[in-house]
């Protein structure tokens, strides 16, 4: 096929001829944050350990990804295979290699496309041009300013044609990456709507109806963008990690699988998201017409577990690669009597938060240190029962973010408590409540949520 960029050409191979056989139905596959999960993994995002492959509660890795895609390309000859951004960061595939491993896996698998995840920034954006120079496939991105980058104009598309099935694929990013994303704060991110109607506009200009997107921007967030925008068919989404299914009454939904939304002219904008770090696969069917209007969006994700074998080529690989940090990586550092979750949204209790700051107190106690406090969103996994690994350790705590020792006023540790109080159960743009909330150890207070927000906290003690 050949593919059309949005500001230049490119052909893999030519065209049979200058009118190619209409192709009305496309199997879409898709992942999204991954987060340099490319080995196995239990439910909690940590390597499974021996208890965990008997018990059969292992999920994901490339090594299954790469048998459903193969499995899914043998029995359908038109599919197309995207990520959603953020295969960065999460464990020590990451911390050792960067993205080689994620290049060299993300070629050999063939995807077609991916879209940029906040993630890709978080070692600037010189480390992300030189992953994205390894890939064998386009990256688009619609809403980044391109005059604010120094290396991505020369390789980042706002959109791409494929002209095999004469369909155009959109990408865009959340507009808060640079707020969160230390890598992404020298440069300028849209919010989506405008810029991805511009591009379906362009689309239309060049005779391309059939249009996806692809998004690191959460699912609430797409919905609004679908709702706010037209000539989209389908948008492949990325960022809230959220599990969409066509059986909602599993536990961890939050919507349907596809998810229709009712577009500015009144039709219908589909989307799709396959919850995180490669435990499901996301797979639908996108059916138009002959005039290209859309017919028809229908899937489920398929779940990775260890019914789905692995690709034996793939798993050595991954077993080769993992041999540069397993001596560290399998290092035991302690043992927990009981497992230790990592839901720390809200309101939740979240003795792991509370395990976190009271180590990083205990850490500065020589400096005198009077509390502690993190942001419940650096928590990236729990873990089970048993003996805690510094692998482990690395996928709790990916980001390699250093300890501050730094004197605040009671002023201003009260601001912090009540701008952390007034967004507990707020939703947030990704479709899920509020992500990162501060958590703290030697601190004290009384939280009355039916209070103005702003005045919910009293009675704040610290070291009591």
């Amino acid at each position: 096929g050949q593919a059309n960029y949005g500001r230049a050409s490119s052909s893999s191979q030519p065209l049979d001829d200058n009118c190619p056989p209409k192709i009305n139905q496309l199997r879409i596959i898709h992942t999204n944050d991954i987060h340099a999960h490319l080995d196995e993994f239990n439910s909690g995002g940590n390597d499974c350990k021996a208890s965990q492959i008997l018990s059969n509660t292992c999920y994901g890795g490339i090594a299954r990804i790469r048998t459903a895609v193969d499995t899914i390309r043998k029995q359908d000859k038109d599919v197309l295979f995207f990520d959603a951004g953020d295969q960065f960061q999460g464990t020590l595939f990451y911390t050792m290699f960067k993205g080689a491993k994620i290049a060299e896996f993300m070629n050999d698998i063939k995807y077609d496309l991916m879209c940029i995840g906040n993630h890709e920034f978080d070692d600037g954006e010189k480390v992300l041009y030189e992953f994205f120079q390894k890939l064998k496939f386009p990256v688009v991105s619609s809403n980044i300013d391109m005059n604010t980058t120094l290396y991505l104009h020369k390789i980042v598309q706002p959109y791409v044609v494929l002209e095999k099935y004469n369909i155009g694929v959109i990408g865009f990013i959340t507009n808060l990456t640079r707020q969160t994303t230390r890598g992404a704060m020298n440069l300028t991110f849209y919010d989506p709507v405008g810029p991805v109607q511009r591009t379906v506009d362009i689309l239309h200009k060049k005779g391309v109806r059939k249009i996806i997107a692809v998004s690191h921007n959460g699912y609430g967030d797409d919905i609004r963008v679908a709702a706010n925008t037209y000539g989209i068919n389908l948008i492949v989404g990325g960022h809230s990690h959220s599990l969409l299914l066509k059986n909602q009454s599993i536990s961890g939904v939050v919507g349907r699988y596809p998810t229709p939304v009712k577009n500015l002219r009144n039709d219908l904008t589909y989307i799709v998201q396959a919850h995180r770090w490669g435990d499901y696969l996301g797979n639908v069917l996108v059916k138009w017409n002959d005039n290209e209007e859309l017919v028809s969006v229908q899937g489920d994700p398929i779940l990775l577990d260890q019914t789905v074998p692995k690709h034996n080529e793939t798993a050595v690989k991954v077993a080769t690669w993992r041999r540069a940090f397993d001596g560290i990586g399998n290092e035991i550092i302690g043992q927990a009597t009981s497992p230790f979750g990592f839901d720390c949204k809200g309101t939740n209790v979240c003795p792991l938060a509370e395990l976190i700051t009271d180590a990083m107190l205990e850490a500065h106690k020589a400096l005198g240190a009077d509390l502690a406090m993190t942001n419940s969103g650096g928590i990236r996994a729990g873990f089970p029962s048993g003996n805690l690994t510094y692998q482990d350790a690395a996928t709790i705590l990916p980001f390699g973010d250093a300890l501050v020792h730094l004197t605040m006023k009671g002023s201003e540790i009260m601001a912090m408590l009540e701008a952390s109080a007034a967004m507990k159960n707020q939703p947030d743009r990704g479709g899920g409540s509020v992500l990162t909330t501060a958590r703290w150890s030697g601190l004290r207070c009384t939280v009355n949520m039916s209070a103005p927000i702003f005045r919910r906290v009293s009675g704040v003690t610290v070291r009591n």
